[in-house]
């Protein structure tokens, strides 16, 4: 009788461990979802935002007066693209450094899935686009860099 109690006693420890168990495999296995999941989701953000900035240097490409400013006062200009249902991004530029000797224009991309007024995730990227046609060090050579974007930000 005491070798059939303590046999039962030891399978009852063991399922209570293998249970145990398999709860923290289950347990790591959604904390191990979930951070894929933010991490594809944080991915998505981050290649809007990079569209943003992309369809803002073709535009510049296409219209060197580009952006199209109302005043001459006026020195920041944004825009916004929904690219699909689930995100889009929004641009805003400042051209207060376009002339020289500058000939810089500051680019904020943001981009975001969700809707932009109550977004699920955001991600900024902030930078410059060199707009300058000559070299700065040297005027009479063509500048190599000339409406290449260059990140300042995360």
């Amino acid at each position: 009788m005491k070798r059939r109690a303590s046999a039962l006693l030891s399978a009852l420890l063991i399922a209570v461990l293998l249970f145990v168990s398999g709860l923290a495999l289950v347990f790591q296995m959604r904390a191990d979802f979930q951070q894929r999941f933010q991490a594809s989701r944080w991915a998505q953000a981050r290649a809007l935002a990079e569209a943003g900035l992309e369809d803002f240097r073709c535009k510049l490409e296409r219209d060197p007066h580009f952006p199209p400013l109302q005043d001459i006062e006026q020195t920041v200009f944004e825009f916004e693209e929904r690219v699909n249902p689930q995100g889009g991004y929004q641009v805003r530029s400042d051209v207060s450094l376009r002339k020289d000797p500058w000939n810089l224009i500051l680019v904020r991309s943001t981009g975001y899935l969700g809707d932009m007024r109550r977004p699920i995730l955001l991600v900024r990227l902030d930078g410059e686009f060199d707009v300058s046609v000559k070299v700065r060090s040297a005027p009479a050579s063509d500048n190599p860099f000339s409406y290449q974007f260059r990140l300042t930000g995360p």
